[in-house]
């Protein structure tokens, strides 16, 4: 009797070490999945989601050496409105590599924030070559502005979905959630010129028309409605693995060297610029964003319009237009808002 007691309680010790050794390892387990240690330059503190995914939304930003301390807000309006993790792609001109870098990583309330920073370059000079912008807007032609073409080349290591935003945007809502847009197998999705909000508010509705030329040969064949709305490529979220499948950037560039050969576009009301070659590439290809993901014209004439209120309630807000937040002699609207998530340089 005394060793069959004997067993017993050897073997609930036996079960509880095991238990306690399970635990301890599974602590282990959740504490570091990525990353150098809580000292290192990536260092993350990694939770587990119930999927055993890490949440990791992938933020794509392309402007030159100047605009990287504008820049610097929009990373900043994302960081305080999210708990994913955040690996950042940078992309800015040639030279500009090292500032742009040291920015990001010097400011505290972004550096330390970001899951993981990668730095690139684009050859400004050599695309400026590809570039004929006409009418009266010249600062179209800033070769930046065609960056977002090349975001799977200059990324190659990029897979799966990410997001790309200009620098003229605040994001106030979760951006986990525009990163988990469904894209309904299309390559990306944008935001529609022609929603609710631009009915309800009396917004500038840009059509296709108002961008390209439909008398131009290599147009026709497209079959394209001329009143069909367009969109606006300062916001989307897009499949890297889907857009390097589907030649996006090869057919990006052929329409844009096309039109320095032809007037394919930008000689019509609504101007030329990055924006036509998105246009013709994702004509009924792409998905439509939820209006509150994508408020636009703060920086425009009918902006005017847009309400207090709707702009407290969108989710991320942008300053297309001529007018900036950052620019003091420019009436730019809702100037507190931008204000909130400006950060000082710490160079």
């Amino acid at each position: 009797m005394k060793l069959k007691v004997r067993f017993v309680v050897i073997g609930a010790f036996v079960v509880l070490s095991l238990v306690g050794l399970f635990i301890v390892l599974n602590k282990v387990h959740h504490r570091y999945i990525d990353g150098k240690d809580d000292e290192g330059e990536h260092a993350a503190l990694a939770v587990e989601g119930d999927d055993g995914d890490v949440e990791i939304v992938k933020l794509i930003i392309c402007t030159d050496g100047i605009r990287w301390p504008i820049a610097l807000t929009t990373i900043n309006s994302v960081l305080q409105n999210t708990h994913a993790k955040i690996s950042l792609f940078a992309m800015t001109a040639v030279g500009a590599v090292a500032f742009t870098e040291h920015i990001i990583k010097s400011t505290p309330s972004i550096g330390p924030k970001l899951h993981t920073l990668v730095v690139r370059s684009i050859d400004t000079e050599a695309l400026r070559k590809k570039i004929l912008v006409r009418g009266n807007r010249k600062s179209l032609a800033n070769p930046m502005n065609y960056a977002r073409y090349y975001i799977t080349e200059i990324f190659s290591e990029l897979e799966g979905s990410f997001v790309f935003l200009d620098d003229d945007v605040i994001v106030q809502g979760d951006i986990k959630d525009l990163a988990s847009f469904p894209l309904s197998g299309t390559v990306a999705a944008f935001g529609s010129d022609c929603n609710s909000i631009a009915d309800k508010f009396n917004l500038f509705q840009n059509k296709y028309s108002g961008f390209i030329n439909f008398e131009n040969n290599h147009i026709a064949p497209l079959n394209m409605d001329p009143n069909a709305c367009s969109f606006n490529a300062g916001v989307f979220v897009a499949d890297a693995t889907l857009w390097r499948k589907s030649s996006i950037s090869q057919q990006l560039e052929y329409w844009m060297q096309l039109n320095t050969k032809e007037n394919v576009y930008g000689a019509q009301g609504a101007g030329g610029g990055s924006q036509p070659p998105m246009l013709i590439v994702f004509y009924k290809k792409h998905a439509i964003l939820p209006p509150l993901w994508h408020v636009r014209g703060l920086g425009s004439a009918t902006g005017r319009n847009i309400p207090r209120d709707l702009v407290d309630d969108a989710l991320l807000i942008h300053w297309t237009g001529k007018a900036k937040p950052w620019v003091e002699e420019e009436d730019a609207r809702f100037k507190d808002i931008y204000l909130k998530y400006k950060v000082p340089l710490f160079c």
